[in-house]
């Protein structure tokens, strides 16, 4: 029995130093709300992925634009014959000359196994395209005005939702000090109501309803500190 106790009393030692570690190492970060606004629009993922496709409609405007400029296109080609064919030329073919034959023996002219290549570079400005790409440029442009207007939105409804929860805090805050006022009236109704059932002025009921309101005055306290807690976690 003493040693469970003596283990017990360890643990409950060990829990109490690290719940003060854990006090003392938390970091408190007092915002403003201007600062907490910036805050989430800077770290918002949705706003990261909106400021992307930012970046990705303007490359592809880019992209689009480059097409009013002349083009350079090259096609290379390179031809191996590896088929070998022989032609064979018998001594006398081209007849003679001078008393001898030609050729004078026979030959054998081997073909293939030759590497050809050919190379060429084309410039072009296509002119009959040019209302095409103008009109993709402006759809491209289109696209960029929309991503910056919906990233611009998503902007905002953080902006809005930052501001509904801090002020959300505020009269969360009012609300549980105005709990804590109302605790400590019912506090004060019920010491009355148990004083005067003691000297025999009220009766008992006076006590149990000062009791109730007391208990609904604490529920109303704790409410409101889970409210704040919720508020400022989010």
């Amino acid at each position: 029995m003493n040693r469970a106790f003596f283990w017990r009393v360890v643990m409950m030692a060990a829990l109490a130093i690290w719940l003060a570690a854990s006090e003392d190492g938390a970091e408190l970060r007092r915002l403003t709300l201007t600062e907490a606004v910036h805050l989430a629009i800077s770290q918002n993922r949705r706003l990261k992925i909106a400021r992307l496709k930012v970046m990705e409609s303007e490359q592809k405007k880019a992209g689009e634009r480059s097409a009013y400029f002349p083009s350079i296109t090259n096609q290379s080609n390179a031809l191996h014959v590896t088929d070998l064919q022989n032609i064979g030329i018998p001594a006398g073919t081209f007849g003679t000359a001078a008393g001898s034959l030609v050729p004078a023996l026979n030959v054998v002219l081997p073909q293939g196994q030759k590497t050809l290549f050919s190379s060429g570079t084309m410039i072009s400005q296509p002119l009959t395209q040019l209302i095409r790409i103008h009109q993709a440029n402006r759809v491209a442009a289109a696209d960029v005005a929309v991503s910056k207007d919906d990233l611009k939105n998503s902007e905002n409804q953080i902006a809005l939702q930052v501001h509904s929860l801090y002020f959300g805090i505020l009269i969360a805050r009012l609300q549980k000090q105005a709990a804590e006022q109302q605790s400590t009236y019912a506090g004060e109704n019920l010491r009355e109501s148990e004083d005067d059932v003691r000297n025999g002025s009220a009766l008992r009921v006076a006590s149990i309803q000062g009791r109730a309101g007391l208990l609904e005055s604490r529920q109303a306290v704790l409410t409101a500190e889970l409210q704040v807690d919720d508020l400022t976690t989010e």
